[in-house]
């Protein structure tokens, strides 16, 4: 018999909602009402003034008793991705992830940790890539999926927000889908997560590698953010 997990990936927009008030309080409600046992997180500010300097990925540990990991983005030293668990953080790293050459755009990153479920080891990667189009997020998701190729053993699970719709992850970065599954096409089911008041195309995703039965997926009506967070049912096989 499996363990059964709730894994939410919600873009934050560091509490900035679709009606352009900035409230935290209602991005922890949002999370809260979830209760996931792993949680990936985008547009996190950390001691940020334009967030009143909140460390906003430790706000959200604190209140769901999480442990967590932060990795700046974007060449930023108060912003990037977080990525939190109800279970112990065993290891925690970042990465910056390349562009091609001749794009002008910023540096997108991403945070990674290994935690201990039930005394096995799970990958996983939150990322925000760029808005460049497929050709930027090809080469984004490429080095994340050589990154994950050195952990292929253990389960795995990427999401965030990665600025393209299924059609063109599909046929721009197929290599990828060799070792992963979107927990909501895997169901059949299509999901909208942007913008939050009129959710039209889905560009937030959570993906799991074979170790996992897909049970349930989902979005959370939320004005909190301009995006509507993602959550996914699974069991470890």
């Amino acid at each position: 018999m499996g363990t059964s997990l709730t894994v939410m990936t919600y873009n934050i927009r560091h509490g900035l909602g679709i009606d352009d008030v900035l409230d935290f309080s209602r991005v922890l409600e949002t999370i809260r009402g979830v209760d996931p046992d792993i949680l990936i997180l985008n547009e996190v500010d950390q001691e940020n003034p334009r967030s009143a300097g909140l460390r906003q990925a430790e706000i959200v540990a604190e209140e769901l008793n999480m442990s967590y990991f932060f990795s700046l983005a974007e060449g930023k030293s108060n912003y990037g991705n977080a990525v939190l668990s109800k279970f112990p953080i065993k290891a925690e790293f970042g990465f910056v992830l390349p562009r091609p050459e001749w794009m002008l755009a910023v540096d997108r990153g991403c945070a990674a940790i290994v935690t201990e479920v039930n005394g096995r080891d799970i990958l996983v990667m939150g990322t925000h890539l760029g808005l460049g189009g497929i050709m930027e997020v090809q080469t984004e998701l490429r080095k994340i999926l050589e990154v994950y190729l050195e952990y292929e053993e253990i389960p795995a699970i990427i999401a965030g927000d990665l600025n393209a719709e299924w059609y063109d992850l599909q046929y721009g970065v197929p290599e990828f889908f060799d070792h992963f599954r979107s927990v909501n096409h895997e169901l059949d089911k299509s999901l909208h997560t942007i913008p939050a008041d009129r959710p039209g195309k889905q560009i937030d995703y959570i993906f799991v590698n074979h170790y996992f039965d897909i049970i349930d997926a989902f979005t959370v009506d939320s004005y909190a953010s301009d995006h509507l967070p993602v959550v996914s049912r699974l069991v470890l096989k």
